[in-house]
């Protein structure tokens, strides 16, 4: 069961803070922790396509570029609805963000599948509390709010959002209560921001981000403020990043991504390999 079940905030101390964090059952499995806000070094490719991208080099790469272009060039927005423009040669933030969201929500739901196979005791095909939490009440909190249409086990979406649960703006609730058990430690039921550990500035500027949680001008951030910012994250998390995406390669600044830019910017948004794959072929 080690290095499985993602306990949703600590997964903060794991990996942005560089604490060690786990839970400790009775059978002396450890649970270690994946982190949601982790992005992909190949945010626009689908699973299957990155080891195929990694070795194209050359023309073949060029045209795979321009193909992935043309594929996310939809009309659509984020959430699929069609917005039009399709076709039209320029990658705006709701296409990106269109294509983003569909990537990960396929990245999750092949990660929660492999852990379902791995926890599934009884090969049901079904995620039983029995079979992930144990005595640990706070993943026992987690699975009850995945539990969506309240039958007793997870199945389908209900188990990508028990392992990934600041991507389902459903488990903001459940994912705020697991922060301040693990970072709340003067239990006053305030995260304020000496309890925030302080991380390097090249590894994620998520920290910066969590005080804009706190609405009530108090300078501290309580469970409600929190569980109300992971919820927007959640529902904005795909547009936030395609915007990031876009301001880093939309060279000449007119808002949208020509398939130059995209070319010039592949790194960003195909991951590294894909680019040291061509390095090599010069060599």
């Amino acid at each position: 069961m080690a290095g499985i079940l993602c306990c949703c905030f600590v997964v903060l101390a794991v990996v942005l803070f560089g604490v060690h964090a786990e839970h400790n059952h009775g059978d002396g499995d450890e649970l270690t922790l994946n982190h949601d806000f982790a992005r992909s070094t190949t945010p626009l490719l689908f699973p299957e396509e990155v080891h195929e991208w990694a070795h194209l080099v050359g023309d073949d790469r060029s045209n795979a570029v321009r193909n992935l272009f043309l594929s996310a060039d939809n009309g659509l927005d984020a959430v699929g609805e069609p917005v039009g423009g399709a076709g039209d040669g320029q990658l705006t933030v709701g296409e990106i963000a269109r294509r983003l969201s569909q990537v990960d929500a396929e990245r999750m739901h092949l990660d929660a599948q492999a852990h379902l196979a791995e926890l599934d005791k009884n090969t049901d095909g079904l995620l039983e509390l029995s079979e992930v939490a144990g005595k640990d009440a706070m993943l026992a909190k987690r699975f009850a709010a995945a539990d969506f249409n309240r039958d007793t086990y997870l199945s389908g979406d209900e188990v990508v959002a028990f392992f990934h649960p600041l991507a389902e703006v459903r488990m903001a609730p459940a994912a705020a209560a697991e922060m301040f058990l693990h970072l709340d430690t003067s239990r006053d039921g305030r995260l304020q921001r000496r309890e925030i550990p302080v991380v390097p500035s090249t590894e994620s500027s998520w920290l910066d981000r969590i005080g804009d949680a706190e609405v009530d001008g108090d300078g501290d951030v309580s469970g409600k403020e929190l569980a109300h910012w992971l919820k927007s994250h959640a529902a904005n998390r795909a547009v936030a990043h395609a915007t990031d995406l876009l301001n880093e390669a939309d060279t000449d600044k007119d808002g949208v991504i020509e398939v130059d830019e995209l070319v010039v910017s592949q790194i960003a948004f195909v991951g590294q390999g894909f680019a040291e794959s061509d390095a090599h072929d010069e060599l």
